[in-house]
């Protein structure tokens, strides 16, 4: 067990050794820096007893520019910080320089020059602010300093206190030594390093000095924690308390000698206090109370050395670490929630109020390292305070905690902005932090559509306090708000499913969460048109814009399901709940039709581009979805030629493209602006045309598929009655290219009556699909007297086609003409 004595002490002394590299560094740069600077001041007066002001002058220039070249090729090449010679440095130089002037030359010629010409301050120091250049390497010198001054300082201490732990083992193994003899020993030992480290450091010798220190404390922390721990020596209340002041002592040595690697030491001792003297059963108070304390005095360190301020980050990492080590070791949930959750806000208090502090006072230093600490920060207490409430009997009260944590983040802002002490990254990361911990009570506290109707509340009043404070990223995070909203709202749709009794149309708690989402959508499209930036204005108001109209497009289509979903019984008679189903297909087209009608005359009411533009595609998608669903009847029986549901869709359909259509024909520069006008017009020409068609074809083809249909169910095992079947099957192609060849040669009356060429190339196009299905389908599958039917009326109707195009040559020609010369 003895061994492990050593070990800890090596581990304590190269910790030591690596985190002081950077003061020793420090401090060998500025003992250079302090010799050039006596270099020129040596120029400086031995120019000035010459007497020639001005030759002095220019020498100098020269003489301290030569020193200053020098000076900067021999510093390393790592940017240093501004350094000021001490003040009680350059006083004395100056009173001794002085002394050495006044005994060289005599006393009535010193003091005419004196009177002559009285040198100033800035003659004097021309550079009293050294700004050190960096270089490629050290010089040999310097090299030879930090190897003997430092690097063997350092190994000749570790070597030190390995050689005294071997000793000692060496003694305890050969019971040279009794057990209070080695304790006292150790002790003995690291007070003498302290006192041979003040004694040292009086005559210069800093960095020697910090070696001793490094060793005269770790063998007090490795003389009380034998004394514990192997020979049962003390009490833990007694070394628990020597440990304590061995930590306070260490912490003034460190100021003494101002050596980071002893504060750090002396950091790492106080937190291993607890662990070197452990108990089976921690008190927490006692625990948690003395973590506490030994942040302050940590914190109070660090206010009296700012550049020590890592001290802090360790402090803060080395709390929480032991705080949740503590909670999934220890924790009752049942008995230590206050107390528990008391130091836990404590801790959060120490860290957070001294971050306030040093924003008050200016002191922050790297903003990129305060920010992290913050934000680590702020996560361990909430992680930690969610852990608490979740193991507790006030897991709903999580929301509203969260909720008052965002409330004082932004709180801590707003006095800070008052007072003119919040920056741009400070303004960044307390407004951030407050949004994000408002989302999050949210989404704890309430769930579904509640959560939905919230965060867009919450969405839309960001994106104005964005727009109205003028910080992007406000807006910035109400846009991700809105995104998150609309993760919740799939998420909720998924784990929602209204049933066949407590449905209400519109009045229902998905209808409140996706209209309050809607008009926060349209809300912050209306805010974003009032921006000044153009490119900025038009991006998200468009983005808004389209997201309201995709937002709206799912409540309709979502409250359309679920309504006609309430009519639908699947336990009945097939025939009964297919017919549900199918006015239930059917009505999205009137449904989707509608929206896209409304959504075009909004748009060209309003001239608004991004309306109108959705507008078309809605109705684009209503026309592909009923030219689907429209293909087939369900059931068949139910069938009415021509009045019923399905005709009346694609009727409905039909009209309101020729209304949309009519506008998008009409010359007005509202209209002309619109992307893809002309492509809109032929794609809307041709929808017509195609409904027409479908109309024509599943009417004539359901017609006698219902016959069908009754025939077979009155005659389908009678073999007697097959004939009948046949000529209504024969009757049925016939029919439906008959209509088709009706239907084309009235497109190619109507194409010539308009001269509209789009109509006449279409009726062509009908004209070969029906050629195409005379002498594909009907020459094979026709009985004689209907192929005979199907083949003239095919002949009549392409006669006729070739006629008009031979009669109204002319016509066509004169529309070229006419083309060529517009």
């Amino acid at each position: 067990m003895e061994s492990f004595i050593a070990i800890i002490a090596l581990i304590f002394s190269v910790f030591a050794l690596i985190t002081s590299s950077k003061t020793t560094s420090q401090l060998i740069v500025r003992i250079f820096q302090l010799e050039k600077e006596i270099e020129k001041l040596q120029l400086i007066l031995s120019k000035l007893r010459k007497g020639n002001s001005s030759e002095t002058e220019s020498t100098i220039t020269t003489e301290q520019s030569k020193v200053d070249s020098e000076f900067t090729s021999s510093v390393k090449t790592e940017p240093q910080p501004l350094i000021k010679p001490e003040p009680h440095q350059t006083k004395d130089f100056v009173e001794e320089s002085q002394d050495e002037k006044n005994e060289e030359l005599p006393i009535a010629e010193n003091q005419t020059q004196l009177h002559e010409k009285k040198p100033t301050t800035e003659e004097l120091f021309p550079n009293s602010i050294i700004y050190s250049q960096p270089t490629k390497k050290r010089t040999s010198r310097e090299l030879e300093a930090l190897i003997g001054g430092k690097f063997l300082n350092r190994i000749g201490a570790i070597a030190m206190i390995i050689a005294v732990g071997f000793f000692l083992k060496f003694a305890f193994d050969n019971n040279w030594i009794y057990e209070w003899t080695r304790v006292s020993m150790g002790a003995v030992f690291g007070i003498g390093m302290l006192t041979l480290a003040g004694h040292f450091y009086k005559k210069g010798l800093s960095i020697f000095s910090q070696g001793l220190v490094g060793v005269g404390v770790s063998s007090l922390y490795l003389s009380v924690f034998a004394a514990y721990n192997f020979y049962q020596l003390l009490p833990q209340i007694p070394a628990f308390i020597v440990m304590m002041l061995i930590t306070v002592v260490a912490f003034f040595q460190a100021l003494k000698f101002n050596s980071l690697a002893a504060a750090i030491l002396a950091l790492a001792g106080g937190f291993l206090t607890p662990f070197l003297l452990p108990s089976a059963h921690p008190n927490e108070i006692g625990l948690f109370t003395y973590i506490a304390l030994l942040d302050v005095g940590i914190l109070i360190l660090v206010i009296a050395k700012e550049k020590w301020i890592v001290l802090e980050y360790i402090a803060r990492a080395a709390t929480y670490c032991i705080y949740f080590a503590w909670y999934f070791e220890f924790y009752n949930p049942n008995y230590e929630f206050i107390i528990t959750i008391f130091h836990l806000s404590l801790f959060w208090m120490i860290f957070f109020g001294f971050e306030v502090y040093r924003i008050a006072i200016d002191r922050l230093g790297n903003r990129g390292l305060v920010t992290l600490g913050s934000s680590l920060n702020m996560f361990a207490f909430y992680l930690g305070l969610v852990a608490l409430l979740d193991n507790s009997y006030h897991s709903d009260d999580r929301g509203w905690v969260t909720l008052l944590l965002g409330i004082i983040y932004f709180g801590t802002y707003y006095i800070l902005n008052k007072q003119g002490k919040a920056d741009e990254t400070l303004r960044k990361q307390y407004i951030i932090t407050a949004i994000v911990l408002l989302v999050i009570a949210t989404m704890v506290q309430y769930k579904n559509y509640t959560a939905v109707t919230l965060l867009s509340i919450e969405a839309i009043t960001l994106f104005w306090c964005g727009t109205k404070w003028k910080m992007g990223f406000v807006s910035i995070s109400s846009i991700m708000i809105f995104a998150l909203t609309t993760i919740v709202l799939f998420d909720s749709i998924h784990h929602i499913n209204y049933g066949t009794q407590n449905f209400t149309l519109i009045l229902n708690y998905r209808a409140l969460g996706m209209w309050t989402l809607i008009l926060s959508l349209a809300g912050s499209s209306k805010i974003a048109g009032q921006l000044n930036d153009r490119k900025t204005n038009n991006l998200l108001r468009q983005l808004f814009t389209y997201s309201w109209i995709i937002a709206l497009f799912s409540w309709l289509s979502l409250e359309n399901n679920d309504y006609f979903q309430t009519f639908i019984n699947y336990n009945l008679a097939e025939e009964f709940w297919l017919r549900s189903q199918y006015t239930l297909t059917m009505s999205f087209g009137f449904v989707w039709g509608s929206y896209g009608i409304l959504l075009f005359i909004g748009g060209w009411l309003r001239k608004n581009r991004e309306v109108l533009d959705s507008s078309l595609v809605v109705s684009l998608i209503s026309f592909v979805a009923v030219a689907i669903n429209c293909s087939n009847f369900s059931p068949i029986l139910d069938h009415t030629f021509l009045f019923n549901i399905r005709a009346g869709l694609l009727v409905f359909l039909m009209i309101l493209f020729t209304f949309q259509l009519n506008i998008l024909r009409r010359n007005s520069k509202f209209i002309d602006r619109i992307n893809y006008k002309t492509l809109y017009i032929g794609i809307f020409g041709l929808a017509i045309l195609f409904l027409i068609f479908e109309l024509i074809t599943v009417e004539t083809y359901s017609y006698y598929q219902k016959q069908l249909s009754l025939l077979i169910i009155q005659y389908g095992g009678d073999s007697t009655h097959e004939y009948l079947i046949t000529d209504n099957e024969n009757m049925q192609q016939l029919m439906l290219s008959v209509v088709w060849l009706v239907y084309s040669i009235l497109m190619m009356i109507m194409g010539f009556w308009k001269k509209n060429r789009s109509l006449r190339i279409s009726s062509i196009s009908l004209s070969g699909i029906v050629i195409l299905k005379v002498f594909l389908f009907d020459l094979s599958f026709l009985t004689l007297l209907y192929r005979v039917i199907s083949f003239f009326g095919l002949g009549v109707i392409l006669l006729l086609t070739s006629y008009f195009y031979q009669r109204y040559k002319q016509l066509i020609v004169g529309e070229v003409n006419e083309t060529h010369t517009s």
